[in-house]
């Protein structure tokens, strides 16, 4: 291996450690500062009470706080669909269905380390 690519192998392990850092520390301030139970949140996403989620369920979700500017800034249409369909990867941890169950659910938004990432 060249050690440019052992420079980009280690650049991009070092950023998605960051990442899930920076989502572990998202997940306890969620913890700690929701007024209603997960599972309450995903009874409102599962506005069809069929039991999991799909992009449609996020979608429709996150529509009600997208205008059309702030698509646009973000790359419109095209990046959204690409957003929703990265969401849905990251919860759907059997992905084979492309449908988020609650236990799905729960695992990604409930935190993962007892003590505060910095």
């Amino acid at each position: 291996m060249s050690r440019e690519t052992h420079d980009q192998v280690r650049r991009i392990t070092m950023l998605a450690l960051e990442q899930e850092a920076t989502v572990e520390n998202i997940r306890q301030k969620v913890s700690m500062s929701l007024p209603i139970p997960l599972r309450s949140v995903f009874d409102q996403l599962d506005w069809l009470k069929r039991g999991f989620l799909t992009s449609s369920e996020f979608r429709r979700y996150f529509d009600d706080y997208l205008d059309e500017p702030t698509q646009m800034m973000h790359g419109g249409e095209k990046a959204l669909q690409l957003q929703m369909e990265g969401l849905i990867r990251r919860f759907n941890k059997d992905k084979l269905n492309g449908r988020v169950s609650l236990p799905e659910f729960l695992d990604e938004l409930t935190p993962k380390l007892g003590q505060k990432i910095q």
